[in-house]
């Protein structure tokens, strides 16, 4: 079965309520789910965030689009129950849906206010025409989509410049992920006398942790050959550990053959577009345009002897 959308879930959750008890969201959710038939990579299909299920998502924003028409009313903390109004409507058989729900004068306010989207430049507010999406999934999506332009921003930006810039962003962003300017467990030291190594990261003050640094500047793909010489280089060494950062990309046969490599040394492939979504991360070459704080109810407030 293709899963559900939020909306197509309004009678899943009138029904695991139609017994007229307190039900929990898990309780809930334990009815529906199984009915779904889903898959199990669609039951563990994450939103954006990585931080919820889609199906729980969808599951829960359709009760609380239940709740908002008057057919479920909250009994509690993640406790709810059909309504009378809900009740009747599992009687008639009536298929409830987005048009059905916007009847009510409770709902149409709601999905009102709820269905702009907050990131616009645009100063009228901006109406989303995807109603089949929870918020959450509208707001993740957008944050995605401006996330993935930022980062075909930064690529053009990386791609543009220079060799040596390309070592200060390398560096700039080590120092960024290593604390610092780089204090006393962590430092860059030039190699440049040392074949294949631009960089190494000292991680304790006695150099039992290094990480050596590759950070190549590349129009098309980088190749086995120059993959391989970096593995000798970290041999001669006696090395461990490597990164091989490039603004470009590797060529399958150079990644196939880190795999293969003695599991001694573990070397980890950094390509343009990991090392902008980096540069993201750590806030190197990007500043904040605008800071949204998203809310949520603090639980332990209203319900503090709760377990």
């Amino acid at each position: 079965m293709v899963m559900p959308t939020y909306d197509e879930l309004f009678d899943q959750v009138l029904n695991a309520l139609s017994d007229g008890n307190v039900h929990t969201s898990i309780e809930i959710r334990e009815s529906i789910v199984p009915r779904l038939n889903l898959s199990r990579a669609e039951l563990e299909e994450l939103l954006p965030s990585g931080k919820q299920t889609r199906i729980a998502n969808r599951i829960g924003w359709a009760k609380t689009s239940l709740i908002k028409a008057g057919l479920v009313e909250k009994t509690g903390y993640g406790k709810s129950r059909i309504t009378a109004e809900g009740t009747r409507v599992v009687k008639s058989g009536t298929k409830m849906d987005l048009d059905r729900l916007m009847e009510y004068d409770s709902f149409r306010d709601y999905q009102n206010n709820i269905s702009k989207t907050l990131l616009t430049d645009d100063t009228e507010p901006k109406y989303t025409t995807d109603q089949t999406l929870t918020p959450d999934e509208i707001l993740e999506n957008s944050i995605r989509d401006l996330n993935n332009k930022i980062i075909e921003d930064l690529l053009s930006e990386i791609n543009s410049c220079d060799p040596f810039f390309f070592e200060k962003i390398v560096v700039d962003l080590l120092e960024k992920i290593y604390g610092g300017n780089f204090s006393e467990n962590a430092e860059v030291t030039s190699k440049s006398g040392d074949e294949g190594i631009d960089g190494v990261i000292k991680q304790d003050r006695l150099g039992f942790n290094n990480i050596y640094i590759q950070a190549k500047k590349w129009s098309g793909d980088i190749s086995r050959p120059e993959v391989q010489k970096f593995a000798g280089a970290l041999q001669g060494q006696g090395a461990t550990n490597g990164a091989f950062i490039t603004s470009s990309n590797y060529s399958k046969a150079a990644r196939e053959y880190v795999k293969k490599i003695s599991t001694n040394t573990r070397i980890i492939l950094i390509n343009g577009r990991d090392l902008a979504k980096l540069m993201i991360e750590y806030d190197v070459g990007v500043s904040n345009k605008t800071v949204i704080s998203i809310k949520k109810i603090d639980t332990d407030y209203f319900h503090p002897d709760d377990e």
